[in-house]
C-alpha cells in the first residue's frame, strides 16, 4: 500500500515537472519524460 502511494506522487511530481519543462525548453522535456518512464518501466 505504502509502495503504490510512492508511485502515485512519483507520477504527479513526473507530471508537474514535464508541465514546466514544456512551458520552458519543449523538446528537452518530452525527452526526459521519456527517459523516465522507460527507467519507471524498467523498475517496475
Amino acid at each position: 500500500m505504502i509502495y503504490s502511494l510512492l508511485v502515485l506522487v512519483l507520477i504527479v511530481f513526473i507530471v508537474s515537472a514535464f508541465v514546466k519543462s514544456v512551458a520552458v525548453g519543449g523538446v528537452g522535456g518530452i525527452l526526459l519524460l521519456v527517459l523516465l518512464i522507460l527507467l519507471l518501466t524498467g523498475r517496475l
